[in-house]
């Protein structure tokens, strides 16, 4: 039979708790949702996820067993803006066209 030293017996009551919160759960974002049982199956949640991925948007496709469907979501704290900024597009000169329209012959 063996005894624990002090150092060792504090070690194993630090490491011997019961956990009071619940860890935090990491944010994400629902883009859309796609039922499970549909006829072509998750098909329809992925090429909806290949689009905004294709657009810069790291969209996934999970499966929410509760509702029993297929779910497009953005991992990460940012996931509202997705890294996109709020700067506004630069704006053409308005007036008359450079060139004529029509062609006379």
């Amino acid at each position: 039979m063996s005894t624990l030293t002090l150092a060792d017996r504090r070690a194993h009551e630090a490491g011997s708790y019961v956990r009071t919160v619940p860890p935090p759960q990491p944010s994400r974002t629902v883009l859309k949702s796609f039922p499970a049982g549909a006829p072509r199956g998750q098909w329809p949640a992925e090429s909806f996820a290949a689009a905004r991925r294709r657009e810069g948007i790291p969209a996934r496709v999970v499966m929410d067993l509760d509702s029993d469907s297929f779910l497009v979501i953005v991992d990460g704290p940012a996931a509202d803006d997705h890294g996109k900024t709020s700067d506004q597009l630069p704006q053409r000169p308005r007036g008359p066209h450079p060139y004529r329209t029509a062609v006379t012959s």
